[in-house]
């Protein structure tokens, strides 16, 4: 049996084959003989089904190629969402509350300048730039310095 055409193309001829395997294997089941003959069955049998053809090394390759592309993909952006999370969040602080003058002093403030400075530059009095600033902190319910540099972070 082992010189016979071990073809898949004929079903009848690979299922004759498979017959007489089994008749073999039942009737000496530790015969050296009929062990390698059934290994030798079930390679023909794993090379007619259609796993082989996903097996196949082009289609392998294409898969690996595929499953790349698809991680890149994926890296590129889990990166840049973490980029956008660091990235300052930027608070929509309606600025058209407040007067130019408020807007002009808030920048002054976020720059890290005092009241004494700010009231300098502008050629005012340090207590009107006190009610300017209270001024803004409430129209942007905020309590600080701090908080003020963060609403108004776009500057």
């Amino acid at each position: 049996m082992s010189h016979l055409n071990w073809s898949i193309e004929n079903p009848a001829y690979h299922r004759f084959i498979e017959k007489e395997v089994d008749a073999l294997n039942e009737q000496l089941p530790d015969n050296k003989y009929g062990i390698q003959l059934n290994e030798k069955l079930k390679f023909v049998n794993f090379q007619a089904s259609p796993i082989r053809n996903v097996l196949n090394v082009r289609y392998f390759a294409m898969l690996i190629i595929i499953c790349l592309f698809l991680s890149g993909v994926i890296i590129f952006r889990l990166f840049r969402v973490k980029r956008m999370s660091r990235a300052v969040v930027r608070i929509a602080v309606p600025t058209d509350r407040l007067t130019q003058k408020e807007l002009e002093i808030a920048k002054l403030v976020i720059q890290g300048k005092s009241n004494k400075e700010i009231a300098t530059l502008l050629f005012i009095e340090v207590s009107t730039v006190k009610t300017h600033v209270s001024s803004v902190y409430q129209k942007l319910n905020i309590s600080g310095r701090k908080e003020l540099a963060r609403a108004l972070n776009t500057f």
